[in-house]
């Protein structure tokens, strides 16, 4: 009995305990265990698990079986209750007799309250996973309309300025309109619709349910996204310093650093008082140290860390935030994801003094290679014939704003149906392009490109997508296995055209030499 997990209570005729094992003592108090089990429900704060009201003495386990009642596998009843420290307890009751003659009871309890607090933080991760892909969900349907405003707004500049370039008797046509003002307002709306641009690829980069794979990633890419996705919450209870070096990019996983960066940033962020923004700070600094590492720290002007919470802070379920903030899981993850790519996370703090978190991650590549290159002032090569362009797409607005951004330079037809579109080439059409959207109705991107391949491969080569992110693992998996490019949405209007411009010169290029 002294060495069984479970408590062990056994009691006479009246409820008076005779017996008890360490772990009845541990868990109900070496001072209280011996107490008789007619009084437990007022002596320990019984209650009901779902409930919460107290328990009758005559509907406690124990008593119940003097009465001669088996009670097995009861769910948890709450010990201590409403106290703060409360524990869930399962309790199994049975008779005891001798030769046939009543003489007690005994009662087996089990402190299930980690195992209670584990299934509500799996509740809480199974919940917080159905956020993460409804919110790819939200960014990939966001994309569509967003790619028909970023381009209109950008077609809709270029005619003001062609406009107010113009001469004096053009302009007369538009009398009483203010081509500044209306060239400011188109320029300001182009700003805001790019915030938000960037808000969708940063919830798609964080939602995305991709491989455990590692790529070269631009760490201030990913701290800056970080930044603007906390934003929010920044604004009120500190002021943000960004401090960065020159470092090269990481070998890593963009999503999952993302998590990790978000995760230090929100904790940063929450060790802090609200409504005192001007009084703390936040600063987050990149630099590279002695072993060629890339070092991020994430460091905030809070009220630190207690040395005794220091030694279990990267510990699974272990929590130093008030009730509701957090889930104790965060920076066990953060730990995990880190060690997974070859690096290592560590903090230092003391009470008063601020906490500071520091991620230390490989290299990819050397720094000269990762500052970002000259871009070139070579213009493209000119298009000597005019191309034939099929664009597919299911949403009219972003049909619509190909047609008017190429229409003018191309051949063009515009259809909003793979089905269609796969219809036109049996009957014999033929493009130099094919613009499609990847996810449709009815058929999509995908099955348009199969059933393409098998009709006729020259056709599926000239196939380039235009994706609103692809956050689905197998929509991924397809992109990586076909040698066709990808747009995605939403786009510019001068990259579409540098990008179509350079796909029909390719094919050109190509057809020239296999003549």
């Amino acid at each position: 009995m002294d060495t069984v997990d479970e408590g062990v209570v056994v009691t006479d005729l009246d409820g008076a305990s005779m017996f008890w094992n360490p772990a009845a003592a541990a868990i109900l108090g070496a001072d209280h265990v011996h107490v008789p089990a007619r009084d437990w429900s007022k002596r320990f704060g019984l209650a009901y698990k779902d409930t919460l009201t107290a328990v009758p003495p005559d509907d406690w386990p124990l008593v119940r079986a003097l009465r001669g009642e088996v009670v097995q596998g009861l769910e948890p009843f709450v010990l201590g209750a409403p106290a703060a420290q409360a524990q869930y307890v399962s309790i199994s009751a049975r008779p005891l007799s001798d030769r046939g003659r009543p003489i007690g009871a005994v009662g087996v309890l089990r402190d299930v309250t980690e195992e209670k607090a584990t299934q509500a933080q799996l509740l809480i991760a199974d919940r917080l996973a159905s956020i993460g892909m409804l919110a790819a969900g939200v960014a990939h349907e966001i994309n569509n309309p967003l790619a028909a405003v970023m381009a209109n707004l950008e077609l809709a500049e270029d005619a003001v300025s062609a406009v107010s370039l113009a001469s004096p008797l053009s302009q007369q046509l538009i009398r009483g309109t203010d081509l500044d003002e209306l060239s400011q307002m188109l320029q300001d709306a182009s700003v805001a619709a790019g915030r938000v641009q960037r808000i969708m690829r940063d919830l798609r980069v964080l939602s995305r349910a991709e491989a455990d794979s590692s790529e070269p990633v631009d760490i201030h890419e990913v701290l800056e996204g970080v930044l603007r996705m906390a934003n929010h919450e920044l604004l009120h209870r500190a002021r943000v310093v960004r401090d960065f070096g020159i470092v090269p990019r990481v070998l890593a996983n963009e999503s999952r650093l993302s998590q990790v960066f978000l995760n230090l940033v929100m904790n940063a962020v929450q060790a802090l008082p609200e409504g005192q923004g001007s009084a703390h700070e936040i600063r987050v600094s990149t630099r590279p140290d002695a072993a060629g590492r890339v070092v991020v720290t994430v460091a905030d002007t809070g009220p630190g860390i207690a040395p005794e919470s220091m030694k279990r802070l990267f510990q699974p379920f272990f929590t130093t935030k008030a009730v509701g903030l957090g889930t104790g899981l965060g920076l066990s993850i953060c730990q995990r994801l880190v060690t997974a790519v070859g690096g290592e996370i560590s903090v230092d703090s003391a009470p008063g003094e601020g906490a500071a978190f520091h991620v230390a991650l490989l290299p990819a590549i050397p720094v000269a290679a990762a500052l970002p290159a000259t871009p070139s002032t070579v213009p493209p090569p000119a298009v000597t014939r005019r191309g034939r362009v099929l664009l597919i797409d299911d949403d009219s607005a972003v049909l619509g704003v190909l047609l008017r951004t190429l229409a003018k330079h191309y051949e063009c037809t515009a259809i909003s149906s793979a089905t269609e579109a796969l219809s036109l080439l049996v009957a014999g059409e033929r493009f130099d392009l094919i613009l499609c959207d990847l996810m449709m109705p009815m058929m999509s991107g995908m099955a348009f490109y199969t059933r393409l391949e098998r009709l006729d491969p020259k056709q599926a080569h000239k196939l380039v997508f235009l994706t609103g992110g692809a956050s689905n693992p197998l929509v991924q998996a397809f992109l990586a296995a076909i040698p066709n490019r990808s747009i995605e949405k939403p786009f510019k209007v001068s990259q579409l055209k540098a990008a179509v411009r350079a796909r029909l010169h390719d094919e050109r290029h190509l057809q020239s030499a296999l003549s």
